[in-house]
């Protein structure tokens, strides 16, 4: 009897070891670090030449990116071991896919799949022949705007004048608003809009003025919230007050500046009293490198002007967040 109950008590040593060893973290890690793989890429949905970021595991070794439809890069800048910058090629299938990264012995490829956009501007706010008057919203409509990439119209002294994306008014992707310059060309001329891929779309001939009676149209960012805040947990938060919204409306923008943005930037709208993803403006957002950003949908006015509205995050600081009138 003695000796079978040693021999049990050897078994479950045996097995306790065993099942310390299997649960051992550090083990899990390290050869989960061991092996090439795709964690994330941004954006999601590219054209020809958008800048890209892909992090994960051994990037360090990647000296080739394969896109849907079989393109391959190779000029990849490596940013430490964990994340790769590049542009998206020329070619890539219109049906999208997978994203496969390869080092020298290994390859893996992305959990989701990678769209691509196609920018088409259909129409303008001003038709032919009309008016825009300086310091005017003129608003552009079409189908995957958010790769537009300028405006190009004249200034004062009659030569190209180039508005970059970063001075849009309104940038989404069903429809863009710049604000025409006040030193833009008196006169009728035609203008051009730009996208990241290459593409010209051109603007009809308007007649662009200074304002009636010489006033100047303008328009008020208000701030909301200055106090900088590190979003560098999912434990980070903050909350915009319900008295900051009480004269907003439909449309205007909710704009977040921020820097220090990381290959985890992750930003969320969230409701106050819930603590749930504001849907509604997570479908909307816009991310720059300087700014996130969304339109006020109608149905959230009143929830906006009772309990306010909740950021969380990863990746980044809010320094500050405005309120743009629309």
């Amino acid at each position: 009897m003695k000796k079978i109950f040693a021999y049990f008590g050897y078994v479950l040593s045996v097995a306790l070891v065993g099942a310390l060893t299997a649960c051992n973290p550090q083990e899990t890690i390290d050869e989960d670090t061991a092996s090439l793989s795709i964690k994330t890429f941004f954006p999601a949905k590219v054209v020809t030449n958008q800048p890209m970021t892909v992090s994960g595991n051994g990037m360090d070794g990647v000296r080739e990116v394969v896109f849907p439809g079989g393109v391959s890069v190779t000029d990849i800048e490596h940013v430490g071991d964990g994340m790769i910058r590049l542009n998206a090629p020329a070619g890539i299938s219109a049906d999208g896919g997978l994203l496969t990264v390869r080092s020298a012995d290994e390859e893996a490829e992305s959990r989701f799949p990678l769209t691509v956009g196609n920018p088409v501007v259909t129409g303008f706010s001003k038709h032919e022949g009309e008016t825009v008057e300086f310091g005017e919203l003129f608003y552009i409509y079409g189908k995957d705007l958010e790769f537009l990439s300028s405006v190009e119209l004249l200034d004062a002294e009659g030569k190209p004048y180039v508005i970059p994306e970063s001075l849009f008014y309104r940038k989404g992707t069903s429809s863009v608003v710049v604000k025409i310059p006040q030193n833009t060309f008196e006169g009728t001329f035609p203008g051009k809009v730009n996208s990241i891929d290459g593409k010209s779309f051109a603007i009809p001939e308007l007649t662009y003025a200074a304002p009636a009676g010489g006033g100047h149209w303008e328009h008020q960012e208000i701030t909301v919230f200055d106090t900088e805040t590190v979003f560098d947990s999912w434990s980070a938060t903050l909350v915009v007050s319900p008295a900051k919204f009480m004269d907003v409306v439909e449309g205007a923008i909710i704009r977040v500046n921020i820097k220090d943005k990381g290959s985890d930037y992750n930003p969320i709208y969230k409701h106050v009293g819930s603590w749930g993803d504001w849907s509604e403006f997570q479908s909307e957002i816009v991310n720059k490198d300087e700014y996130f950003e969304a339109p006020i949908p109608a149905g959230a006015l009143d929830e906006l002007q009772s309990e306010g509205l909740r950021f969380q995050g990863l990746g980044f600081t809010v320094t500050k967040i405005m309120l743009i009138p629309a």
